[in-house]
């Protein structure tokens, strides 16, 4: 059921900075739709999934965590295996260490801030909601929900709010010909520029690529868990990273050794790239 007192305003609107009561509701009439039929069915569709998939969040949270920490110690294994580039190791772990307490702070924030206002949203009462031509948004205090119609199908995302990111300061690991190399592969998939600083930057579901990027992006970085995937198979973290101190124009490009150029697709086809076998004529 949904209350009488939601609020549903245009994208177009600018006026959303606060929510008017159910009195000023009244006189805020050019604000409020009617909750047409198209609007319920996505309603009822966000509902369903989010209820459906909500309880697994904390495990998702505490396998992040496991994994981070099973990385972390691998680090420490090999930095007393390799005492020439020791120091560069523990650093490099010293930054998963802050990682792993960013991630345990967002998991405490969710638990006390996040869960409660999803199911308040999503069951009790829908507070404001942002119609648009592809879907609609559900705003809360500490979580936004975002519903777009894509092929005919609901993609639900949970946004956090409240919490920020970190920064974090890794020192190379590796030569600069294979952090190139990866670079390639990262930025040609998931990577992008961005448009005001030029720094390049990723989102990604996989720790595995935040590895990656850290690698091949050495220095400062800024990573925040920015939502929550609700879509796939299993639930997701999304992370955004941004790398501080690289700066590109354009795409970084693959240079043609035989060496780069296996780094380069490997890295690609673990992304969201692909390779294709073509048979050769004669």
């Amino acid at each position: 059921m949904i209350p009488n007192n939601s609020l549903i305003s245009s994208e177009n609107n600018t006026n959303n900075a606060s929510i008017p009561n159910v009195s000023e509701m009244n006189s805020e009439q050019n604000l409020i739709q009617t909750l047409d039929k198209e609007t319920m069915e996505i309603l009822k569709e966000v509902r369903a999934k989010i209820l459906r998939r909500i309880d697994e969040v904390d495990d998702v949270f505490n396998r992040t965590i496991e994994d981070l920490v099973k990385f972390r110690e691998h680090l420490m294994s090999l930095a007393e295996k390799y005492n020439n580039v020791s120091d560069n190791i523990k650093a490099f772990a010293e930054a998963i260490e802050r990682i792993i307490d960013y991630t345990n702070k967002v998991k405490q924030w969710y638990k006390d801030k996040v869960y409660g206002e999803i199911t308040k949203l999503v069951k009790d009462e829908y507070g404001e909601i942002r119609r648009r031509r592809s879907g609609l948004t559900i705003v809360g205090q500490y979580v936004t929900i975002t519903a777009n119609k894509i092929n005919g199908k609901i993609i639900v995302m949970l946004t956090i709010k409240g919490i920020g990111g970190i920064n974090t300061n890794v020192p190379p690991l590796i030569s600069e010909l294979i952090r190139r190399s990866i670079q390639v592969g990262l930025m040609n998939t998931d990577g992008s520029i961005d448009k005001k600083s030029n720094h390049p930057r990723m989102n990604t579901v996989y720790l595995w690529q935040i590895i990656l990027w850290l690698l091949a992006f050495p220095g400062k970085n800024y990573l925040i868990i920015s939502r929550i995937n609700i879509n796939k198979k299993d639930v997701k973290l999304m992370w955004s990273l941004i790398s501080l101190d690289y700066k590109f124009k354009e795409k970084p490009k693959l240079e043609l050794t035989f060496h780069n150029v296996l780094i380069t697709y490997f890295t690609a086809v673990l992304g969201d790239g692909y390779i294709v076998l073509q048979k050769k004529t004669k």
